[in-house]
């Protein structure tokens, strides 16, 4: 394995070097300016003071971005695991806590649609389609964005109906592993003032992990469908409004794993296939031992208006918006099926209903030497929630003296209301035509109530509980920058940025008094120095970052192994201190007129200290889901042909080091080291009104470990990757 990586890096470095020599001898053209919205106004990207990922429309196409993993792969020091549909776990430098309770379950990394924030972790696992571009902000955005905001910010930009003319674009997908995907968008003006937009969108895949013993346990099958609608209305040239209504749902099958038994890590540094006795053959990877398959359901619709108003030389936005999130699934938490192992099958379950309402008032204004914004947020929701397991016993289990049969055990029924409110503002100051001080602050005030009922019927991971508790808490948030231009195409700044993210409680518990206790809030203070840079008549755009980022009391979602639980459960808890630093880099190259070469990477360095009584010896541990070095090289060849249309080929590599799953950093609980590529080859008809793309993913079939876990005191559960697939796209647009 370690052989094959070193070759690919090589061929990277090969690349590079190569691309660096045919650019000495060809013209290159200059890079578009990319345009961006992380500070809440529009502005170039090169001069912005923050470390900003930015996808555009046409590489959203091209590499085939469906989901929040699609983006994570693109961008430096981001990761994305998932075990099951309503678990994705965003991982920006090394943070991303992420309780799925109803007292406390916020990601760190926030995720906003239109500037709407989605709040709870499974909503953010829709397809994506009809985006006119993505921004990833890393580092803490504590004052403009806010809410939860620790870590950084994904920010999911839509397309606006048009205003001037009718569009529409139809697009088909055909692959294998029964993959089907049709998406269409019609916009255009309705009246001299009003226009509309309607996006459908329809993904289905066929089962990509097949049981050894039924096909009936056959699983990661997808039907998703999907509708959003715009109407945008401009009575004046001074207003603006949008009107927007979305509904998603996603149906899949249960998580897939492979489940190995692998006691003592100190007895090899692979974990044994204890299949060979149990199944012959042993299974491959992509293969499970579950005679059933279960499932996992997401729908989630929102409505939004969003205003702006022009008052002079002032500007009022308005953000309102509602959203319903529900979840309900059913998946094997072991793999083990009484077929494989006649001992246990523990399935796990969560039912869960939740309503929000956001409300976001801001003023902008400003001179050639003062931009300014103020304004206020509000936040509330309410969310039910069960979660809980079932057991079923065979006759092993019940030599070993579990109570044979299937019964339900341990549930947590849970009810949470949350209403946070903010006041927040930002100023940045030309103090000459190169050097510009930006200063900004955020008052949070946030209180949840909550009230939950626990039933251990077997006591295996919960105890029985029915509390009422209540909590509040407050920060005030700021950001200090000072950007100093060196020259035209050159800018480097200085940055201090803070973020906040308030406590909760956790769904299980061992005790009523840790079931009544709150976990307390997390808070982050990054140190950064940036710069933005053009070189070679704007052919190349390099832009990177250092940073440091020191959070107290990390919220960390980690099994623990308290000595008293049969089955251990996940918990959160706050991890003292963590300190994090690294290095990212991107750079676009304009190599030739038809060549284009995009080269992201990212370095982490993450310790934990400080941490409770009874994990104290996990300091100096490293932090979960932070693997050391990440890259992604995207190389885009574009070429008209002599008929008139254009042919297209694009190659992508991404590399990312394996990482732990838990804070014991146990040989265990790793996700591992990865290396993909795609391909596509793509032709555009001379109207440009058609496009047909053959793809592949993961082309040479990396079998990697998306989510590992031990689950004391026995079984290692692994959800393995998704394996190669290719297909046929086609896209129709009018002209």
């Amino acid at each position: 394995m370690h052989k094959a990586r070193s070759v690919s890096m090589k061929t990277v470095l090969a690349t590079l070097v190569a691309s660096f020599a045919v650019s000495q001898t060809s013209s290159a053209q200059m890079l578009e300016e990319i345009v961006v919205t992380a500070q809440k106004r529009s502005e170039s990207l090169q001069d912005v003071p923050i470390a900003v990922t930015a996808i555009n429309e046409r590489t959203i196409e091209q590499a085939g971005i469906a989901n929040i993993e699609g983006i994570s792969l693109r961008t430096p020091n981001f990761s994305m695991t998932q075990f099951n549909a309503g678990g994705p776990r965003l991982v920006l430098r090394g943070v991303g806590s992420n309780l799925r309770g109803a007292g406390g379950g916020e990601p760190s990394v926030a995720t906003f649609v239109d500037g709407v924030y989605l709040g709870r972790s499974h909503s953010t696992n829709a397809e994506l389609f009809d985006l006119a571009a993505i921004e990833v902000l890393r580092g803490p955005q504590g004052t403009l964005w806010g809410k939860n905001a620790a870590a950084g910010v994904v920010s999911l930009k839509t397309k606006r109906p048009n205003m001037d003319e009718f569009e529409a674009k139809l697009e088909g997908t055909v692959g294998n592993e029964d993959i089907w995907r049709a998406n269409g968008l019609f916009s255009g003006p309705l009246t001299d003032s009003l226009a509309g937009k309607i996006t459908l969108g329809y993904r289905e895949r066929g089962t990509i992990y097949e049981s050894v013993f039924d096909s009936q346990g056959d699983t990661g099958d997808i039907e998703s469908q999907s509708l959003r609608g715009q109407l945008l209305w401009q009575p004046s040239s001074e207003l603006e409004v949008l009107f927007a209504a979305d509904y998603v749902k996603d149906e899949r099958g249960g998580t897939a794993i492979n489940p190995t038994l692998w006691p003592d890590p100190a007895a090899s540094t692979e974990a044994t296939n204890f299949f060979a006795g149990f199944v012959e053959p042993a299974p491959d990877f992509y293969e499970t031992l579950m005679t059933e398959p279960g499932f996992h359901e997401i729908e989630s619709s929102g409505l939004s208006i969003h205003v702006d108003w022009e008052l002079g030389d002032t500007t009022l936005t308005s953000i309102t918006a509602y959203r319903n999130n529900e979840e309900e699934g059913f998946n094997n938490q072991t793999g083990a099926s009484l077929e494989w192992f006649n001992g246990l099958e523990l399935w796990v379950f969560p039912i869960e209903d939740n309503e929000m309402f956001t409300q976001e008032l801001r003023l902008a204004g400003g001179s050639d030497s003062l931009l300014w914004q103020a304004g206020v947020y509000y936040f509330t929701e309410e969310t039910d929630r069960v979660e809980g397991a079932e057991y079923r016993v065979g006759a092993l289990g019940a030599a070993l003296g579990l109570v044979p049969g299937t019964r339900p055990i341990d549930r947590s029924t849970q009810h949470n209301e949350t209403d946070s409110y903010a006041a927040f503002g930002q100023f940045t100051w030309s103090v000459t035509d190169n050097l510009d001080l930006t200063l900004g602050g955020r008052y949070t005030y946030e209180e949840k109530d909550y009230s939950a009922v626990g039933v251990g019927e077997a006591e295996l991971f919960i105890t029985d509980f029915d509390i009422e508790a209540d909590e509040s808490w407050s920060n005030s948030t700021y950001n200090a920058v000072v950007n100093y231009r060196l020259q035209e195409d050159v800018m480097v700044y200085l940055s201090t940025s803070t973020g906040f993210k308030s406590g909760g409680w956790d769904q299980f518990a061992l005790s009523v008094e840790a079931a009544e206790t709150p976990f307390d809030e997390e808070t982050a203070t990054n140190y950064e120095l940036g710069f933005k840079t053009m070189f070679m008549d704007n052919a190349i755009r390099l832009n990177g970052a250092i940073f440091r980022t020191d959070y107290d009391d990390l919220q960390t979602l980690a099994i623990l192994d308290t000595g008293n639980c049969d089955i251990c459960p996940t918990a959160t808890f706050n991890a003292g201190e963590a300190e994090i630093s690294g290095v990212e880099l991107e750079l676009t190259w304009a190599v030739t007129s038809d060549f284009q070469l995009l080269v992201n990477y990212g370095y982490l360095d993450t310790e934990l200290d400080d941490l409770p009584t009874d994990q104290a010896i996990y300091n100096g541990n490293k932090a979960v889901n932070a693997p050391e070095n990440n890259v992604n090289v995207q190389a885009l060849y574009e070429t008209e042909l002599g008929s008139g249309g254009e042919l297209s080929f694009r190659y992508e590599y991404t590399y990312q080091d394996e990482s732990f799953t838990n804070i014991d950093n146990d040989p265990r609980n790793v996700r591992s080291s990865y290396e993909l590529s795609n391909f596509r080859l793509g032709y555009t008809s001379p109207s440009g009104a058609w496009e047909a793309a053959a793809w592949v993913k993961n082309a040479f079939e990396e079998e990697w470990v998306n989510s590992a876990f031990y689950t004391p005191p026995l079984v290692v559960v692994r959800s393995p990757s998704v394996p190669r697939t290719y297909g046929l796209t086609v896209t129709w647009r009018s002209i």
